[in-house]
């Protein structure tokens, strides 16, 4: 018998396991899933959300969510990188330079922990 199920599973590509099958469910919202929520602007504000919305409501604002943390971290990697080589290049116009730092750093270092 249970074979006979397993096979029925691989016939049908493990449907049982997809979310086709979970269509039509509901899911309780939780605190942060109402705030995602009213962030992907499924609802007007934090007093309006249901306690359940369906699966596929909530699995769209979770990404539209995942989506705007990602571009905000991009953005703020992409102004460190312009800002570390601008100041890079000031360093640079000021005669300094890292293997300078760094060997002033290594000389104090050295001199503090000899006593």
């Amino acid at each position: 018998m249970a074979s006979r199920q397993l096979g029925l599973l691989i016939s049908r590509g493990c449907s049982t396991f997809s979310n086709t099958s979970r269509i039509g469910s509901h899911h309780k919202v939780s605190g942060s899933d109402k705030y995602l929520l009213v962030f992907a602007r499924k609802f007007p504000s934090l007093s309006e959300v249901p306690s359940f919305v369906s699966i596929e409501m909530m699995e769209k604002a979770r990404s539209k969510g995942r989506i705007a943390l990602n571009m905000g971290i991009f953005l703020i990697a992409s102004i460190g990188c312009v800002w570390m080589a601008f100041n890079g290049k000031l360093l640079q116009a000021k005669g300094g330079s890292l293997n300078h730092y760094n060997h002033n750093w290594h000389e104090q270092y050295n001199q503090t922990h000899k006593e």
